[in-house]
């Protein structure tokens, strides 16, 4: 039984992960499993069935900050708990609550917990103060009750949970669409962003990126910046393109899956993610995947991605000059683009194919547990 407080269709790197990693428990290797999660739109509890895998979509009582709450899922887990009959329970978080609160039920049952972010702390913010009451109380309850604790990057074991590295271990998401075909490079010199447009995570670093093009377009013509997302803080980056006289150079997609993403990632010349934070840094391996050059900064979990000068470059964060400097050496320089896309596309074959991490977790779920 997997617990998590999102899932598709609502979409975000955890969100995946957990479907990537259910779907293929169940499909190559025949598992049953359940997923149990929220309800965005219902009021209700929802069962459904999804590519073989019986989900049960809970309501919400109300939302704080990006967190669904409802004290009555105690009950309602509870009992499917009791119907079910899981073998192990595996709980995917930062986001609190429902993941604290099977923590509180499971009982005898296996507990592991699969943790995909570091700490939640925003710094001067008002959310800071519940937000560390949180992490200092309820999440170490939820810690210590875990058999196991996965974390999808080595720095998050490293570093936030660095006091549990004996019952850590990593399993990093994947990909499953390495780019079959030659890049599809446009005559446009395409820069690439990826990820949530929300206020929540104004810290995936876009408006350094937009102060980066403003360098670029005084030395450079014909470029052009990709923002693939959606989200609350849209209307907030378009002005801001505005404020700086960027309208012909930067191009809002709206939220891109599948197919139209990699199509996308295959065209780019280079994806930047100029992140302040940084748990994993997803969209730097699906870019990879396609054989497109990458930029992140020298922060969190991007340096276990990226091998700087291999298969593209580091920058500091809230530095906007050497972002427009990085772009400028990749995009001027085809020769080393394309050695840089071939080394991301041999990193991702060999350390980042979901059917790899499916592996892996099915492996260390029966090592431990079965």
């Amino acid at each position: 039984m997997f617990i998590c407080s999102y899932f598709p269709p609502h979409i975000g790197g955890s969100e995946n992960y957990i479907y990537k990693i259910a779907y293929g428990l169940s499909k190559i290797y025949g598992w049953k499993i359940v997923i149990v999660t929220t309800n965005q739109d219902k009021k209700r509890i929802q069962i459904e069935q999804k590519d073989g895998i019986r989900l049960y979509r809970l309501p919400i009582l109300f939302t704080f900050s990006n967190t669904p709450i409802n004290p009555f899922w105690y009950f309602q887990i509870k009992k499917i708990i009791q119907k079910e009959q899981p073998i192990l329970i595996n709980a995917h978080t930062p986001v609190p609550f429902i993941a604290d609160i099977t923590a509180l039920i499971c009982s005898k049952i296996p507990f592991v917990l699969t943790y995909h972010s570091g700490s939640m702390i925003k710094e001067n913010s008002l959310l800071d103060v519940p937000i560390f009451i949180y992490e200092n109380v309820f999440l170490k309850y939820t810690l210590r009750k875990a058999k196991l604790i996965i974390c999808s990057s080595n720095h998050i074991r490293n570093d936030f949970l660095k006091s549990y590295k004996n019952e850590t271990i990593t399993v990093n998401p994947g990909v499953d669409d390495l780019g079959r075909h030659a890049k599809e490079i446009s005559d446009r010199k395409i820069i690439l962003f990826v990820a949530s447009l929300t206020k929540s995570q104004r810290y995936k670093g876009l408006d350094y990126l937009l102060q980066a093009l403003v360098t670029l377009k005084k030395h450079m013509e014909n470029v052009r910046l990709f923002v693939v997302g959606e989200g609350d803080a849209v209307s907030d980056y378009r002005k801001l393109v505005s404020q700086l006289e960027l309208n012909n150079e930067v191009v809002f997609t709206g939220s891109l899956m599948g197919r139209k993403l990699n199509q996308i990632y295959k065209k780019a010349h280079v994806l930047a993610l100029p992140s302040l934070k940084e748990g994993f840094g997803m969209v730097l391996i699906e870019a990879m995947a396609q054989s497109t050059p990458v930029i992140g900064t020298d922060i969190g979990g991007i340096p276990d991605i990226i091998t700087h000068g291999k298969e593209g470059f580091l920058v500091p964060p809230k530095n906007p000059d050497a972002l427009a400097k990085a772009i400028s050496l990749i995009l001027k320089n085809p020769s080393l683009a394309r050695s840089m896309g071939k080394a991301g596309y041999e990193k991702v074959k060999k350390n980042y194919l979901w059917d790899t991490q499916v592996k892996r977790t099915k492996e260390l779920f029966e090592k431990y547990f079965i």
